[in-house]
Parts: structure tokens; sequence; C-alpha cells
């Protein structure tokens, strides 16, 4: 999965999402997760697939295929972008991706009726600008 052409294309789209804005400019971020592990340090294969939207000019965000009812924020660092989903329960989801290689983790806060699950996922993001 690691390649010198995806590294390339991460590296591009964050140059992208750095640079200023002339008009709206949109980066995709298109994230697959191999790895899920639960609190108990149990590791096993996962298949989560992730997408989503960074508009630049605005700051805004939006996950595909999310839940309408929770509200999407970005935190950009020198190091890694961070896109929290903040949701209706008040948990908070996370996902992380290194600037660098595109490395990322996914952590869930998930509340399931009154029972806290927690979970991690290990896995790379590409960076993608889009047209809207």
């Amino acid at each position: 999965m690691r390649s010198a052409a995806k590294h390339l294309v991460f590296a591009a789209g964050l140059a992208v999402c750095a640079a200023p804005a002339l008009a709206e400019e949109v980066i995709l971020f298109k994230c697959f997760f191999d790895w899920k592990c639960d609190p108990n340090r149990a590791c096993g294969d996962a298949a989560l697939d992730r997408r989503i939207k960074h508009f630049t000019e605005t700051n805004a965000v939006e996950l595909l295929g999310g839940d309408p009812l929770s509200r999407m924020a970005v935190q950009i660092g020198d190091r890694s972008v961070s896109f929290l989903e903040m949701q209706i329960s008040g948990a908070v989801d996370v996902t992380t991706v290194k600037i660098t290689n595109g490395e990322a983790v996914h952590s869930t806060h998930r509340i399931d009726g009154m029972t806290l699950t927690p979970e991690q996922y290990l896995g790379e993001c590409v960076a993608l600008p889009s047209s809207e």
C-alpha cells in the first residue's frame, strides 16, 4: 500500500491545503484503516473506509456518509491534520493524519446506549484535490 506515488499525491494535496486560496478549494481525504484494536490491546483485521472533505477557504469539514447530526471540525498542525466528529451523544471520534506520509489513526469513543465502546483503527489516508 505504501508507494512513492501515493506519498507524492498526499504531499500535493496538503500543499494545496496550505496554499493561499484563490477560490474555494476542496481536499478529499480518502482513508483506509487495516487494523482495529480494542481496549484489551487485541488487534485484528478491519476494513474501515472514511472519506472526509476539507474546504480550505472556510475550514469547513464534511464526513461523507457520516451521521447528519454530528458536527465536524479540523485541527491543522505542523505535523498532522486531525478531523473531529462531535456526536449528538457528546462522544468525539478523531481521525489524525500524519502530514509527511499519510499514516493515520482513527479513534472512536462511541456510546451505545449507556455503554462506552472505544476502538482504535490504524491505517493510511491520501489527500487529493477535489472538485465540488
